[in-house]
């Protein structure tokens, strides 16, 4: 059925992240229980049937556990992404525009008194210093229904851009992996792309509630206003991309670092 392309990113992003939950709930519960099974009476209970096989799994599990980490993590921040950061996106840039209306506000407010004086002049005075007053006029009226209009186009836009992704995505897919498999890593590569596609284009087109009145208002003579939250999408952005950063401080997740080399070293620096 057709569906909102917001609501199918959102939707693959809880799929994602809800299927790395249960992934580290599961590996966690096999840890432990491998765990419990080489101590105290069920451990000894154990031993006496299959104490090679019980070890065995054990070191399985310790063995595999920095990719499995690796692994939960990427799916980890490719979910929250999709189904945390993105429906937020329309929300931050309509707080972006609603903090550079408020400053138009009250810098009229304040300069408003002098603005007046801008009207006194002499006879044969080219111009009027007066004008540039009336466009900060215009701008402050005029601004709130630009960022609605704003708003809409950009709604109507990710519309079809969204409904475009999501039906050419999954020919070209078969298209990049028609004679490969690489299994797992595909996988994860291709909810990488997908992810990184989908969060900047819903940014790119709903700054348009930001981009919009400015590109107006500059058209009548004016200049953009002060963009006091300009950098605030990728700021919270940036809270999601540094989401791997801290996987080297990860708890069961090591990393061997080397400080200089030795003979009996691999030779890989």
């Amino acid at each position: 059925d057709q569906m909102n392309p917001l609501l199918k990113m959102k939707f693959i992003g809880d799929l994602t992240l809800g299927g790395a939950e249960a992934t580290l709930t599961l590996f966690t519960a096999g840890k432990v229980a491998a765990a419990l099974s080489t101590k105290g009476f069920w451990g000894s209970l154990a031993g006496d049937f299959s104490a090679n096989a019980t070890e065995g799994f054990s070191a399985f599990l310790d063995a595999i556990s920095p990719v499995v980490y690796f692994i939960i993590f990427v799916l980890f921040g490719i979910g929250i992404s999709l189904s945390i950061y993105l429906p937020f996106i329309p929300f931050i840039f309509w707080i972006a525009a609603a903090a550079n209306w408020l400053v138009s506000v009250l810098v009229g407010a304040t300069g408003g008194t002098l603005w007046a004086a801008t009207h006194i002049g002499i006879e044969g005075d080219k111009g009027h210093r007066s004008s540039y007053g009336y466009v900060f006029l215009i701008d402050v009226m005029i601004r709130p229904m630009l960022m609605v209009f704003g708003f809409v186009f950009a709604s109507i836009v990710i519309v079809a851009l969204g409904t475009l992704l999501n039906l050419m995505f999954g020919s070209t897919i078969a298209n990049v992996q028609a004679n490969s498999i690489t299994g797992l890593a595909s996988v994860i590569g291709i909810l990488m792309v997908y992810a990184r596609i989908c969060t900047t284009a819903v940014t790119r087109v709903f700054s348009l509630q930001v981009t919009m009145p400015d590109y107006i208002i500059s058209w009548l003579g004016g200049r953009e206003a002060a963009s006091i939250l300009g950098g605030m999408a990728e700021s919270t952005k940036n809270i999601f991309a540094g989401f791997s950063h801290g996987l080297q401080r990860s708890p069961g997740v090591k990393f061997n670092h080397k400080g200089s080399n030795n003979e009996q070293g691999d030779g890989i620096k």
